[in-house]
């Protein structure tokens, strides 16, 4: 029997509107990028980038879903899916665009991070939850893409 210790409801991912003029300035950037491309014929990389501006658009218009999550005796369950402790490895909290989050490293090879938007105050009932069955890491890991990605967006201004 599962028994619920705590539930909170959140969006699935942080959400971030853009302006016309930011949407406007990013297209004109990747089809000056595709051109170069385009003389080169480098064909795989211009679907590439026009794949990436769609995806970066359909999550710049529309807007996330809530979802609820929950903190149970066997585990977490993060909208239909159910993580039991023993695939769980450790935890850590960060933020993100303005909202904190929880994010949990799993022992499953195809989602290595679960990434949970924690309400108002979640994170203080949260926290000795947790630390009940997985460990805290204090300082969070950082990949390779990330630190590139924050390079890259420190750098670049379309507003």
């Amino acid at each position: 029997m599962m028994e619920r210790t705590f539930s909170w409801e959140a969006p699935e991912r942080t959400y971030t509107a853009h302006s016309k003029e930011f949407m406007k300035n990013v297209g004109i950037v990747v089809v000056v990028v595709s051109l170069i491309f385009a003389f080169a014929q480098q064909w795989f990389v211009i679907f590439v980038l026009a794949a990436l501006y769609f995806v970066f658009y359909a999550m710049s218009t529309v807007k996330p879903e809530m979802v609820t999550h929950q903190i149970t005796s066997q585990g977490i369950v993060t909208g239909e899916k159910e993580y039991f402790w023993d695939q769980l490895d450790s935890y850590w909290f960060s933020e993100k665009n303005g909202a904190t989050c929880l994010n949990v490293r799993t022992k499953e090879q195809v989602s290595k991070i679960l990434f949970m938007i924690l309400g108002e105050g979640v994170k203080a009932k949260l926290t000795p939850l947790l630390e009940e069955k997985i460990k805290l890491i204090t300082v969070p890991p950082v990949s390779w893409e990330e630190r590139l990605i924050n390079r890259i967006s420190g750098k670049l201004s379309f507003d």
